[in-house]
């Protein structure tokens, strides 16, 4: 199973793809928010042998037409909201950029998580 993280940010979003154990599919791609590059990734995913799920951080609405793109054409999409990724307790007190650098080290360990937990 391909688990497929999208950072999603206004005007282009950060894919990366991930198997079981770590193992790295595709270094981290960047692509722009248009039809042809949201055409790209769609051809992309379903390239990729066995079955892709993609999860994306709900961005207000800048994940939206991705999100929708992607499930028209028949990908599975999981939007998660950015609360529900674990903070602890001791970061409350810490530096923004202590608690930044703790979540990007752990955002693709939780979309990897979500997409196990979806697939049972």
């Amino acid at each position: 199973m391909n688990a497929i993280g999208i950072d999603v940010s206004k005007g282009k979003s950060t894919v990366a793809v991930l198997r079981p154990f770590g193992e790295v599919v595709a270094q981290p791609f960047e692509i722009i928010h248009c039809d042809s590059d949201f055409s790209k990734l769609v051809a992309f995913i379903k390239q990729l042998p066995g079955e892709s799920k993609v999860v994306m951080e709900a961005t207000g609405t800048y994940h939206e037409p991705l999100a929708r793109y992607l499930h028209s054409n028949g990908i599975f999409v999981s939007v998660v909201n950015a609360s529900s990724i674990f903070k602890p307790p001791a970061f409350r007190h810490w530096e923004k950029s202590s608690y930044n650098h703790y979540h990007s080290n752990n955002k693709m360990n939780y979309i990897y998580h979500t997409i196990l937990t979806h697939n049972q």
